[in-house]
């Protein structure tokens, strides 16, 4: 899968995006939705914050042969990678009426988001058992030594002992 308006759903079939007047039209007037929004970042803060009109403007740029319902269970998990589908798809319609420049940045804004997911996991992965058995050790000293965690108890010597009821002094 070569094309980066595609994207493969749940059931492994493959949807190419691909956005026109006629589509950018669908959407203005079923979903009230401005595809020119995506450059200002108001329709992509939409789309983030609403899966559901996502679902609904992919169904509406894909065109399938289903249901709604099944076409969203169909794009299910594979949401992320439709979505990208479709910047692409959106990028490659403005391209086309302009000097063709928007691909090539939403490509390299994509390759960024991706390489800087691959720097977030790489240093979010688990401790080692060196790393945990040093961390226990440092609690267990800790621990031992009354340091930080607990204090010591006071002695009794220095502990007042309350008077019994009635007996002032």
């Amino acid at each position: 899968m070569a094309d980066p308006r595609s994207f493969v759903d749940e059931n492994g079939r493959e949807w190419t995006l691909r956005v026109d007047v006629a589509t950018a039209r669908r959407a203005r007037d079923q979903l009230q939705i401005d595809i020119t929004e995506i450059y200002s970042g108001d329709l992509a803060i939409r789309l983030a914050r609403d899966p559901v009109l996502l679902v609904d403007l992919l169904e509406l740029v894909a065109e399938p042969d289903m249901d709604s319902e099944s076409f969203a269970r169909a794009v299910g998990h594979k949401l992320p990678e439709a979505a990208e589908a479709l910047i692409f798809a959106l990028a490659d319609f403005f391209d086309g009426l302009t000097s063709g420049a928007s691909t090539r940045v939403v490509a390299t804004t994509i390759q960024t988001l991706r390489r800087a997911e691959q720097i977030a996991a790489a240093r979010m992965t688990a401790p080692t058992d060196e790393e945990i058995e040093t961390a226990i050790d440092s609690v267990l000293t800790r621990l031992s030594s009354g340091v930080g965690f607990m204090k010591q108890p006071a002695s009794s010597a220095s502990t007042p002992t309350p008077s019994p009821p009635g007996n002032s002094a």
